[in-house]
């Protein structure tokens, strides 16, 4: 089984077991969502299955009010991957990038590892290299190659004038808002990284002024 509902199914998988080893986790902070706890965490994402669920299908959205969100999700999460199923790749790419940086949220809250390769990576690059992307077209700088040991992408337009390479758990957690300007800084730049730091804030993702995690090869 392969595709969007595949990696986000994967996703919940992993986000159920890592919370049922940890007993629960309800009073655990996690630092990279200012003011959440774990449960908040999973509400977020239960909201969000019933959201996207109730646009493919139409279905008017359930009342979580009071709602344990892990076996909500738990009920929503198959019928929202039958719906992914039956659109096919491009319904789901938002939604597998948010669950699975979620995921990688989690298991910073709860000490666990960062696994290396995750199935869910290449759609969560999919939606953070195209916001990426027009985030420096926005803001009128010059194009950049992105790159990990198997990928790369060439942002802002066609003739990058530097590049930035990083392991793909540092590479994204510093698109989505997860590491600092100084740590993003600290990658594998060909030039002074500091024209592109400002096209790191997009959408609702702005790099935090201390760390809420250290860097994949400082662990």
């Amino acid at each position: 089984m392969t595709g969007e509902h595949a990696d986000y199914r994967q996703v919940r998988l992993n986000i159920t077991e890592l919370v049922r080893d940890a007993g629960g986790a309800a009073g655990v902070p996690v630092p990279a969502c200012p003011g959440w706890a774990v449960p908040d965490l999973l509400r977020h994402l239960t909201e969000i299955a019933h959201l996207v669920l109730g646009k493919l299908t139409g279905r008017p959205p359930a009342d979580l009010g009071g709602a344990d969100p892990l076996r909500d999700w738990g009920e929503v999460g198959p019928e929202l991957e039958r719906a992914l199923a039956e659109r096919g790749d491009g319904t789901g790419t938002q939604l597998v990038a948010d669950a699975v940086v979620h995921e990688l949220d989690l298991r910073c809250a709860l000490a666990a590892p960062l696994p290396a390769r995750h199935p869910a990576y290449a759609c969560a690059f999919r939606f953070g290299m195209a916001q990426m992307d027009r985030s420096i077209r926005e803001k009128g700088l010059p194009a950049v190659t992105f790159a990990t040991g198997e990928e790369s992408w060439v942002l802002g337009g066609d003739d990058p004038v530097a590049s930035v390479r990083a392991e793909p758990v540092d590479l994204l957690r510093s698109l989505c808002g997860r590491r600092t300007h100084e740590q993003i800084a600290q990658l594998a730049w060909s030039a002074d990284p500091a024209p592109w730091l400002p096209a790191f804030t997009w959408g609702p993702f702005t790099p935090p002024e201390n760390p809420v995690e250290e860097m994949i090869r400082d662990r």
